[in-house]
């Protein structure tokens, strides 16, 4: 095997997805740029690590989009405002099979070629993800997470913009 495979990984502005892996030797694959990384650590703690790392822990976060944005399912994450890194998961983050996408770094969703019924990504950087998820659902998840970024981004910019008053 010609992989490196990693203890931990902090998420970071050039973080496209993380899956999960079927694999002995690691639980999540990364993709970062080009590259892909193979980490021991599972998507959730990777999640969870980078929210702590944002100032607040994902609980606390959850929370607040599902109290304030009426999300209950789904919910994306704003892991760090100030760096503006939101996240979205492909399904329930208590299911195995839950992939972690990252809103700022897609370009578009569209209908796979070769079955309509599953997901081709495009990522800014033009690399492409396939997913066994309707489109219609990934578009769906886009739509809420704009939803947040556009929430939680505005009482960013307010609160930037009241400490320049003062």
């Amino acid at each position: 095997m010609n992989e490196m495979i990693l203890e931990n990984y902090r998420i970071n502005g050039q973080t496209l997805a993380i899956l999960p892996a079927y694999h002995i030797g690691y639980q999540s694959v990364v993709l970062e740029g080009s590259k892909t990384i193979y980490v021991k650590m599972k998507p959730m703690k990777l999640i969870e690590s980078a929210c702590i790392s944002g100032g607040a822990d994902y609980n606390g976060r959850r929370r607040a989009v599902m109290c304030q944005l009426d999300i209950r399912r789904k919910v994306p994450i704003p892991i760090n405002r100030e760096k503006d890194i939101y996240v979205f998961p492909t399904h329930s983050p208590k299911q195995y099979d839950c992939h972690w996408l990252f809103y700022s770094q897609i370009f578009c969703i569209t209908p796979h070629p070769d079955n309509p019924h599953n997901s081709q990504i495009t990522f800014i950087n033009e690399r492409r993800l396939e997913l066994d998820i309707a489109p219609w659902l990934l578009v769906k998840q886009m739509y809420k997470t704009g939803y947040v970024k556009t929430k939680f981004g505005l009482e960013l910019t307010n609160l930037h913009n009241s400490k320049e008053m003062l």
